[in-house]
């Protein structure tokens, strides 16, 4: 009976611990047998059965322990702040590591700005952040990367996907910086908002910004102030916000936007359908970019905050601006200040927000010197709705030291008494040229027809073109001078001006 069982039992029994299962089940069954008796084949293929079971459960056991083990071994080289991996960088770098950082590495809000690191601090810097999963907001501006440290930091962004608000400012990350920041931002799913100021990008780097605007899904926020862009990029720069559908708030503030690559940039922004907040300050954009603002208030129906202070507009931009605000009802805040609106240029946009269905809040004139007439204006509409009015000081508040000199009145340095209807042309040309003044050369370029003829808003974007500041009265008088040069269509001919 033993010698038919052993087959089965064998069969039964995992190959590496064969013999050394057969001996242990055979004594115990022959000791079971001795006291019973009996010399059964089924007690035996029990006994081996429970054996079975007993080793497959302590393999078992065996085997979660090991698991655990591991698992934890895991857990604890896992590097998740990127302190280790900074430390170690560090020392095989041979720098000293930022203090600071390792002490705030677990902060949502880090600034390092001011410390100095540099590209190679950048380089080291970069490595712990990859892994960081704690920072959503990192301020790195004024620390001198220049264009290599740029390129850490695209590295750095690529990899990393919790960072949302990254400041580069005032870093020189120049041209090979901001190709590789642009790059990145075609593809980049997690910043909403990054600062490029002041880092000297030029127009040449235009076709880089082009392509981040045109690519990137996510962006909310972008901040290209303090460079160098200007005549030739405005035209890509322009096309590419106007396709983005995801910047609310901009600032191309103290670049070089003016004239024509004004004009551009802002039918750039006019027909983008998303922007909210838009900085321009610090352009230059003139009379003539004053129209570019213009259409933004007639075309855009998203923008509710627009600055273009500092930006060289005359009385006759105040107008055309004045008179696009009449039809808006979307602006909240307008920043003009610190601009040779004078004291018509100022009343006319006073006016013009006067309307109850006007929403403008905020109005800024900072700089520019207002009348009583203004500030008569100012308190009665203050007590119609609640708005913000700043504006420079009162005229009468000065005080005259001396016999104030009597003013002579003139046009262009000529009298006014002197110009005539018949000599208008002679002074203008006597002014322009007297002061090295191309007048007529800009009234060429205004000239799309050339024809020798302008509309009046050519024919006076021309003066300021050459920074020749009309006021409101020089303007009306000009107009009653120019009777005789008016052709039938109603434009002004220019040609004796050359």
């Amino acid at each position: 009976m033993a010698d038919i069982m052993c087959p089965i039992i064998e069969d039964s029994i995992q190959e590496e611990d064969e013999e050394e299962l057969e001996d242990g089940t055979e004594d115990a069954a022959d000791k079971i047998c001795e006291i019973d008796g009996t010399d059964n084949g089924e007690l035996l293929a029990a006994v081996t059965k429970q054996r079975l079971k007993q080793k497959s459960e302590k393999d078992e056991e065996d085997e979660d322990c090991e698991t655990d083990l591991e698992l934890e071994e895991e857990k604890e080289e896992f590097d998740v702040t990127g302190r280790a991996t900074y430390l170690s960088v560090c020392r095989k770098m041979g720098m000293i590591p930022v203090s600071y950082f390792l002490r705030h590495m677990t902060d949502q809000h880090l600034s390092l700005a001011h410390h100095g690191l540099a590209a190679q601090g950048m380089k080291a810097l970069s490595h712990p952040l990859i892994k960081n999963t704690f920072i959503l907001s990192l301020d790195l501006q004024d620390n001198y990367m220049e264009e290599e440290g740029g390129e850490y930091v695209a590295d750095m962004i690529n990899e990393n996907c919790y960072i949302t608000d990254l400041n580069l400012s005032n870093n020189k990350l120049g041209s090979r910086g901001c190709e590789a920041i642009c790059k990145v931002l075609q593809t980049n799913v997690t910043l909403q908002s990054i600062d490029l100021s002041g880092n000297d990008f030029y127009d040449k780097d235009a076709t880089n910004i082009a392509g981040a605007l045109s690519e990137n899904t996510r962006l909310k926020t972008l901040n290209l102030s303090h460079n160098n862009f200007g005549q030739t990029s405005s035209t890509e720069i322009a096309s590419a916000l106007a396709e983005n559908e995801t910047i609310e708030n901009i600032d191309f503030s103290w670049n070089n936007f003016r004239m024509k690559s004004a004009l551009s940039l802002c039918d750039g922004i006019a027909s983008n359908s998303r922007l909210r907040v838009v900085n321009l300050a610090m352009n230059g954009f003139g009379n003539e970019g004053a129209f570019g603002v213009a259409d933004i208030l007639k075309q855009s129906g998203t923008v509710t905050s627009i600055d273009i202070s500092h930006n060289r507009i005359a009385s006759v931009g105040a107008t055309v601006i004045g008179k696009a605000l009449e039809t808006n009802d979307l602006l909240k805040t307008l920043k003009i200040g610190y601009n040779p609106l004078g004291l018509d240029g100022l009343k006319t946009l006073l006016k013009a927000v006067c309307p109850d269905s006007n929403c403008v809040s905020v109005l800024d004139f900072s700089g520019i010197e207002i009348d009583k007439e203004f500030r008569a204006m100012k308190e009665e509409l203050q007590q119609s709705r609640k708005i913000q009015i700043e504006h420079g000081r009162l005229l009468s508040d000065y005080v005259i030291v001396g016999k104030p000199k009597k003013k002579q009145s003139t046009f262009l340095g000529t009298p006014i008494n002197e110009v005539t209807a018949d000599n208008i042309m002679v002074v203008i040309k006597t002014y322009s040229d007297s002061n090295g003044l191309p007048l007529y050369d800009a009234m060429v370029t205004f000239d799309k027809t050339k024809e020798k003829k302008l509309t009046r808003n050519d024919f006076l974007l021309a003066f300021a073109d050459v920074a020749i500041d009309l006021s409101g009265s020089d303007i009306d008088f000009l107009d009653s001078m120019l009777v005789d040069y008016k052709t039938s269509d109603g434009k002004i001919d220019y040609s004796a001006l050359r």
